[in-house]
């Protein structure tokens, strides 16, 4: 977008700030405060909106290297057609969508309460924080806390349980209960559904998507054999 025009606006209003002997007090000066007010050029304000969807790739399927996951492929889109301009509404809706790429992970994998304390160890190690014990475990009682990764802390009054959380989420895939994975952070719900023409790693001929109802009202996940179902 042309860039003159917004430029233009705070050239005309700084002008109309200034008094008449910067003008040498001409006529001009007067004619322009009566007129420029009505030439203003107004901001043009341009909203968001997203770009298309990429691809799912079935053959970038990957397990989480924690007991009980399934793989997982994202697809993704961003706020670029176009972005947002001079205040613009951001797009709304997640930036990212998933599908079940294959249930047959591997089981020689650490359980997710020992990736969890691996993670914890990192940050005892790099903050060498005293209070840190270096361990962790899933917070399973709390669904919007399944998927955060929290590290014990060294707790000398009584025996409630201390933590500290730095950012971390358990990997997607992950998983949270009882047919529960995780997804950005997020414990979400996986009913079964199956499609086909999607290149799975574990050999299989069907496709095989996880559908939690909260995540289907916000757009994030998608089937993947072409069909569509109706998002933009």
């Amino acid at each position: 977008m042309p860039l003159i025009p917004i430029f233009s606006h705070f050239i005309i209003q700084l002008l109309i700030a200034l008094p008449c002997h910067f003008f040498n007090q001409n006529s001009k000066c007067k004619k322009f405060r009566q007129v420029s007010s009505a030439k203003l050029w107004p901001l043009i304000l341009i909203n968001g909106g997203w770009s298309a969807w990429s691809p799912f790739n079935c053959k970038q399927c990957s397990c989480p290297s924690i007991s009980g996951s399934i793989g997982v492929t994202l697809s993704h889109r961003s706020c670029s057609n176009p972005e947002p301009v001079n205040g613009g509404a951001e797009c709304q809706g997640p930036n990212q969508r998933a599908a079940v790429c294959t249930r047959k992970c591997g089981e020689e994998r650490n359980s997710v309460n020992q990736y969890i304390s691996n993670k914890c160890a990192e940050h005892k190690y790099q903050r060498n924080d005293p209070e840190l014990t270096g361990s962790g475990s899933q917070l399973t009682r709390f669904p919007q806390r399944a998927c955060k990764i929290f590290c014990d802390v060294q707790n000398g009054f009584g025996s409630q349980r201390n933590y500290r959380f730095y950012g971390d989420n358990l990997p997607d895939g992950a998983p949270c209960g009882w047919d529960r994975y995780c997804l950005n952070g997020e414990c979400t719900i996986a009913n079964k559904y199956f499609w086909q023409n999607c290149l799975l790693l574990n050999s299989s001929k069907r496709k095989i998507m996880l559908n939690d109802e909260a995540f289907i009202r916000q757009k994030m996940w998608m089937r993947i054999d072409g069909g569509g179902s109706g998002e933009n």
